[in-house]
């Protein structure tokens, strides 16, 4: 059988930009190009020890110094984004990280399809990123998922993933100093306490 030269082989491997695509990129990169000019070099060595793209980019657009008062004044809301990103890369850290669908049903000892039905049924926590689903991997201790999930789950639908998360994994002196996770994993009254914040933020009244 013929094959394919290889000058063919690499040009069928090239990915192409729309017009679109080009003129975003195009605008970007003279940003982020203005962005590391201005900026202290500390504050650069400091975003590239963020865990993602993302957040190396998040952590130098929430410093004035780098990008201009002027122009946070003129785009504050692309400061606030920014400080949004560097906030949900905390949270994430605090949350040992996301695994994918395929990670997480190897941990749970089930397929994909059984991953995805918990999911949907409000038994996992799960965080949409592009087109896939992300599971936190504070919702999981050994091979299943913490006990009294599914409570915390729903009672924080209303405020989104990203809010149910951050509770899970942020210390309440009402828990003694532990985060909700720790005090499901150790049961007791423990539990009952955080029941009661999951109530307490079902009523509108917020957690600590």
């Amino acid at each position: 059988m013929a094959r394919a030269p290889v000058s063919a082989a690499k040009a069928s491997t090239v990915k192409h930009h729309s017009a679109i695509q080009d003129a975003f990129i195009r605008r970007t990169a003279h940003a982020i190009e203005r962005l590391a000019t201005q900026a202290d070099e500390a504050i650069l060595v400091e975003a590239m020890g963020a865990p993602t793209d993302f957040g190396t980019l998040a952590r130098v657009l929430t410093d004035f110094g780098a990008i201009g008062r002027a122009v946070a004044e003129i785009d504050p809301d692309a400061v606030d984004l920014a400080r949004e990103i560097e906030h949900r890369e905390a949270v994430v850290r605090r949350a040992g990280g996301m695994l994918s669908a395929e990670d997480a049903g190897k941990l749970l000892r089930m397929s994909r399809q059984g991953v995805d039905k918990r999911r949907r049924s409000k038994a996992l926590l799960a965080v949409r990123q592009g087109g896939d689903w992300l599971y936190p991997r504070a919702q999981f201790h050994e091979h299943e998922a913490i006990p009294g999930l599914a409570d915390v789950i729903r009672g924080f639908e209303a405020s989104g993933p990203w809010v149910t998360l951050e509770f899970l994994v942020t210390e309440d002196d009402v828990l003694g100093g532990l985060t909700p996770r720790e005090a499901l994993l150790k049961g007791g009254e423990l539990r009952g306490r955080v029941t009661t914040l999951v109530r307490g933020q079902e009523s509108g009244e917020g957690f600590a």
